[in-house]
């Protein structure tokens, strides 16, 4: 409320310290004093949170998107603060809680680690409904070391290069997708844990989004489409479906697309690193190619030209993975010369894309601008809230990443 009604805080060396605890730290601190508490003994009962008040308003705007307070001098609050209000603001003290921890034995829950957000386009608001009780720090441009001094947790789509030099507090990075190569940026420190997010959810809605294109090629939607905006009512020849589909990385996602692929009708062939199958092979034989691999620099720029021209002639290719595994232009030469006869691309090299971008003209390239699923804000949430927990008490992170191996 403060926020907004635009009250000003203090300026920073005018500013006073502030305290915090976890209603469930509250709670156990009090059975604790009950049980291990001495006579006549006072503890103060607050998280480790070195926070000053006006900083903490900060945190609090960028998360709910409203405009930070305007910061005044402790003389000009003596005119706009009301005498209780600057009463508080002046006897506020930084409480010490080793007594809490030490006497009455209390380890906390919501120690209030910092948490930076580099979470663009999933709004910080959004991750700070979902996660309530926790020190959230979004990311911006401006943002000061002195900010970044004490985080020790990043949250991420996307890290920019510079930003973990800035971070000499780091103890892990967890993505909000499944894919990490946009958080393995070359100044990331090499004891860092990289974990991610599973959701079976987002790889079933992948594999749906996989079907409904593949279905739309075979099944030559796309001519109909034109004659209806030609107003032509002309039947042709159709089949049930029995296209060859490779379907190139077999982890959850790529699993789950072929999976339902097979239930529909396709003849579907996996393929990864490990595969016995030599990837060339399994190209001359698909009539639609899925790529669901993680980016690493071994699959980077994969779907060039001499591989494109591996698949047989009218071949289609559908792109749920990330837009490095294609060479644009390569495939707009194939689609335009003829030998593929399109693709259908939900992700692409640059995103968003810009208005004088190839691919938007390129006629059998289907766009879509990264929707064949995302995960839930409740699954992000509940699996960041699982490996926090893990963190803070020295267990094993769940769904760790290979650095090396990038997935």
């Amino acid at each position: 409320e403060r926020l907004k009604r635009g009250s000003p805080v203090l300026m920073a060396e005018d500013d006073v310290f502030t305290n915090h605890i976890h209603a469930d730290d509250l709670a156990r601190a009090c059975v604790a004093a009950l049980a291990r508490g001495l006579p006549q003994r006072v503890v103060h009962v607050c998280d480790n949170t070195d926070l000053k008040m006006a900083d903490y308003f900060d945190l609090v705007a960028d998360l709910e998107a409203l405009p930070r307070p305007r910061r005044i001098t402790r003389e000009q609050a003596t005119t706009e603060l009301s005498p209780m209000l600057l009463s508080f603001m002046s006897e506020s003290r930084r409480l010490q809680n080793k007594r809490m921890k030490d006497e009455l034995q209390l380890t906390l829950r919501y120690p209030t680690v910092k948490i930076l957000l580099l979470t663009d386009p999933m709004p910080p608001s959004a991750f700070a409904q979902a996660l309530p009780d926790l020190a959230l720090l979004p990311y911006r441009r401006d943002v000061s070391d002195a900010e970044l001094a004490d985080v020790q947790v990043v949250l991420a789509w996307q890290v920019p290069e510079g930003v973990y030099a800035r971070l000499p507090q780091l103890r892990w990075v967890c993505s909000v997708a499944a894919g990490v190569e946009k958080l393995l940026t070359a100044d990331l420190p090499a004891g860092v844990p990289v974990s991610r997010i599973v959701d079976v959810d987002q790889a079933e809605g992948i594999a749906q989004f996989v079907v409904m294109m593949a279905l739309r090629h075979a099944r030559t939607l796309g001519r109909y489409e034109l004659q209806q905006l030609q107003k032509q009512w002309v039947r042709h020849p159709v089949a049930a479906v029995r296209s060859r589909v490779a379907v190139l990385g077999t982890g959850s996602m790529g699993s789950a697309i072929a999976r339902l692929l097979g239930a529909v009708g396709f003849e579907v062939t996996g393929w990864s690193r490990r595969s016995a199958q030599s990837l060339d092979d399994v190209l001359s034989h698909s009539d639609i190619v899925v790529c669901a691999l993680p980016l690493t620099p071994q699959t980077q720029n994969i779907l060039d030209a001499r591989v494109l021209a591996l698949m047989p002639q009218g071949a289609y290719l559908i792109n749920v993975a990330r837009g490095g595994h294609v060479v644009e232009a390569d495939l707009i030469a194939a689609v335009r010369s003829g030998y593929l006869s399109g693709a259908a691309l939900d992700v692409q090299r640059r995103e968003p894309m810009s208005a004088d971008d190839a691919l938007w003209n390129v006629p059998g390239i289907t766009i879509t601008p990264h929707i064949g699923a995302q995960s839930s804000m409740q699954t992000i949430a509940s699996q960041f809230l699982e490996g926090l927990r893990a963190l803070q008490t020295g267990s094993p992170l769940p769904r760790l990443v290979n650095r090396v191996t990038g997935y």
